[in-house]
C-alpha cells in the first residue's frame, strides 16, 4: 500500500528526523538531489528525479520547501526565502536504511512542521511527465 507522501514525510519527521536523536549528514550528501537554488516558481521547478510520484512546492514563513516523493522514498529540499539558496534537506524511505535503522536522514535547517501541512503553491505528477520547467 502506498503511503501518501505528505503523511509519510510527517511520519519521518515525527519518528526520526526531527527528534533530538537525529540521523544527520552533510548538506552535500543529503541534499545531493536538490537544486543549489530555487525561487519557488514554476519556471524554476526542477525535472522530476524519478519517473513516478510527485513534486510539491510549499511557500512557508521560514522558506520554500520542495518535496519529491513516490510514496515509498523521497526527498525534501528547503530554500532560504531571501537568497533562494539550499539551506536544508532530508531524505526518507519506507525501510530503515539510514544511520543503522532510521527511516530518514537530515542536514542543515529544515522548515517548521506546519510548513509540511500548508497548502501547496505548486504540485506536479511525475508519472505524467509534467514535472519541471520546459
Amino acid at each position: 500500500m502506498k503511503v501518501p507522501h505528505v503523511i509519510w514525510g510527517l511520519a519521518v519527521c515525527v519518528s526520526a528526523s526531527c527528534s533530538s536523536n537525529d540521523c544527520r549528514g552533510s548538506l552535500a550528501e543529503v541534499g545531493r538531489g536538490c537544486p543549489a537554488t530555487f525561487d519557488g516558481t514554476e519556471a524554476e521547478l526542477p525535472a522530476c528525479p524519478l519517473p513516478a510520484g510527485s513534486q510539491i512546492v510549499r511557500n512557508c514563513d521560514d522558506g520554500i520547501l520542495i518535496t519529491f516523493s513516490t510514496g515509498y522514498v523521497g526527498q525534501e529540499c528547503f530554500y532560504d526565502l531571501a537568497t533562494h539558496a539550499l539551506v536544508g534537506a532530508d531524505i526518507f524511505s519506507d525501510t530503515p536504511s539510514y544511520c543503522g535503522g532510521s527511516f530518514g536522514k537530515v542536514a542543515g535547517r529544515l522548515p517548521f512542521s506546519s510548513c509540511r501541512s500548508s497548502v501547496p503553491a505548486l504540485q506536479s505528477d511525475c508519472s505524467t511527465g509534467d514535472g519541471g520547467a520546459d
